[in-house]
């Protein structure tokens, strides 16, 4: 192979690995990574998969390893008043796409689009008819303990939504 080309292919490796999170072996030890594109897509669409499961089941055991221990206390008291009252919601996902990603180094902010069906349901009750949603999901990251985490999220409201 080239030399060149060699040289573009690994630095697109270590591009990939930095974005990742994968520490460079001539990296200081305080080093932090900077999240890339394609490694928050990744991310996000992780977190709302375990989010959506997490809903769908009133547990929270499904955000363990994609939310920090704050919020995933605060979810955890959120979802245990759901269990309590028996309502769960159910939601199939038609399109996922990242449309808005600031990162620095340690921390980073993605918000993604969602748009599908939903519903609430309940044990013993007949199950709501689908409806159509599409919201724009604020995720907040912190790089901690080696791993990119969700640290806050929250729903945008549509004023407030990007193209």
């Amino acid at each position: 192979m080239n030399p060149r080309k060699l040289g573009g292919v690994l630095a697109g490796l270590l591009m990939i690995a930095c974005g990742a999170g994968i520490r460079p072996a001539s990296a200081p030890a305080d080093w932090v990574p900077t999240l890339d594109l394609p490694s928050a897509e990744r991310i996000a669409l992780a977190a709302d998969d375990a989010r959506r499961l997490a809903y769908e089941r009133d547990d929270p055991a499904p955000l363990e390893g994609h939310y920090a221990p704050a919020l995933l206390a605060l979810e955890s008291h959120h979802l245990a008043g759901l269990a309590q009252r028996g309502s769960a919601v159910e939601e199939t996902p038609r399109e996922r796409r990242v449309v808005h990603l600031g990162a620095a180094a340690g921390r980073a902010e993605i918000v993604l689009s969602v748009g599908g069906r939903q519903r609430r349901a309940a044990p013993g009750i007949l199950a709501r008819p689908w409806s159509a949603f599409l919201r724009q999901w604020d995720l907040e990251l912190v790089w901690e303990g080696g791993r990119w985490l969700v640290d806050a999220e929250r729903d945008l409201p549509p004023d407030r939504w990007w193209k």
